[in-house]
Parts: structure tokens; sequence; C-alpha cells
């Protein structure tokens, strides 16, 4: 899940009030590369070892909050404002590029949509009970490409972990309309790839993805893994912009990033 949005995973936030029983708030989520996500109550926060964005979605308000760290700025708005910032953007390195170089992308898309960009023959399936990953039982779900098998997902439903998300079906759907307004974005630019497929979005309204198994290459890739799941209370400021951060539009980060 972290990886579909390379940037994009979730956090939801959950405070302890009030009580002196013991009571889990969230959980951090370890993955294999080294990658945290934080989750508590409908948010959620992804960390990438060698990346200095921190992405914070909150499915409750539908807000979408990016850090960059290295340049110690904020932007944060509704999902339908970064997607659109997202298509500025996209549009001015368009204008941009020498009118040489756009007749030859012009013709490069042209060749991809005429070999077969589209996703129509991508196929999800839930294919029984898969291993325990990370402590946790799973169902395993098999993507296929043109009929052959692409990658294998091993997806929990337990509820002790999902409730953290806060209603989980809102989470996805939340997930999903982001992923839906970005590939409106990228219309002109035809993918093959079987992530922007509806049928896709299967595995993500099953549960929550601990290990993904890449065949596309024909040797199979753990592509993702899930290695270790804590649940500890997360205090309301996990998800904030550190004090002294500049805030700025979505446009201007994307902008920021092509300086």
């Amino acid at each position: 899940m972290r990886r579909t949005f390379n940037s994009i995973l979730f956090l939801c936030v959950f405070i302890l009030m009030g009580t002196t029983s013991l009571t889990y708030a969230g959980l951090i989520i370890t993955e294999v590369d080294g990658g945290k996500v934080v989750v508590s109550k409908g948010k959620l926060k992804s960390v990438s070892p060698d990346d200095p964005h921190v992405t914070v979605l909150d499915a409750n308000s539908g807000t979408l909050t990016v850090m960059d760290m290295s340049k110690k700025t904020y932007a944060s708005g509704t999902v339908d404002e970064f997607c659109k910032g997202f298509k500025n953007s996209l549009q001015k390195v368009m204008e941009g590029i020498p009118p040489e170089q756009r007749k030859m992308m012009e013709q490069y898309m042209a060749q991809m949509k005429q070999q077969g960009g589209g996703v129509e023959s991508v196929r999800v399936a839930r294919s029984g009970k898969g291993k325990t990953v990370a402590g946790y039982e799973t169902v395993r779900f098999t993507v296929t490409r043109n009929g052959e098998l692409y990658e294998e997902h091993y997806v929990t439903s337990d509820r002790s972990l999902l409730k953290e998300f806060g209603d989980f079906a809102k989470f996805s759907r939340t997930f999903s309309r982001m992923e839906a307004c970005l590939s409106d974005a990228m219309s002109g630019v035809p993918t093959n790839a079987p992530e922007t497929s509806p049928e896709y979005r299967k595995i993500s309204e099953a549960g929550y993805t601990l290990l993904v198994v890449n065949y596309s290459t024909g040797t199979p890739r753990v592509e993702e893994e899930v290695v270790k799941i804590e649940k500890k209370s997360i205090p309301p400021s996990e998800f904030l912009p550190p004090e002294g951060f500049r805030e700025v539009s979505f446009s201007e980060m994307i902008e920021f990033e092509r300086e």
C-alpha cells in the first residue's frame, strides 16, 4: 500500500484519556526496507528511509499533508486540491518542453496507445488462505495481467489492526479517490500498470496488505513486506508539521522539487 503512491501511506490518531487500563491508541508498521507507517483512528503517516517527504492522509476529513523535511516546508489541503496542484504543475512542465522534444514525446505516447496501454486485462482473485506475516493471518490474492501471474498479495482483515484505520471502508475509498484523481491528472500519459485498474482496488478494500510478491520478470521478487507491527499510543503531534515549518501550496511544493 505504501508503494502505490510511493510516498503516499496512512496514520490514524487516537488519544488515550481518563483511563488506567492498558489501551492501545495506534500502530507503528515497519517494512523490510526500513519504511514506517503510523496509523491511528483514520489517519495514516508514511515515512520512507531515503525520501525527505513525509505524507499524512486523514481519511476522516479527506485531507492530505505533505512535509518536506529537508526544506522544512509543508502543504496541506483536500485530496482534490493536491491533485489540482499536481495537474497544474504537470501542465507547466509540458508547456516548458521545447517543440522538438514535445513532438517526440507525443509520438511516443501515440505509439504506446497503439501497443495497448489499457488495463482491461487485469484480474484480481481471492485464492485462499495465505501465510502468516508479522504475526497476522492473511488471505492470498492473485493479480494476473493478460492471463499471466503478475503479483501475489497477502492481506489481513484482522479487526484489532483495521480498527486503528477508523472506518476502513471510508479509508479505502479516500485512498482510491486519490488514485483516481492522480490517474486523471496523468490522463495524457498512457500506462499499462495494473495498479491503475479499478479491478486492483479490490485488494485495498479487503484489508491491509502485509506482503507483495511480484512475478512480472518471471522470477518471484518481494516488493513490499511488513516485518513488525507494534501497538502504541500515538500523540496528536505525530501527525502535525514540526514547529518552524513554512506552509506552501501543493503547486509550490511540486515546483520546488523541479528546481
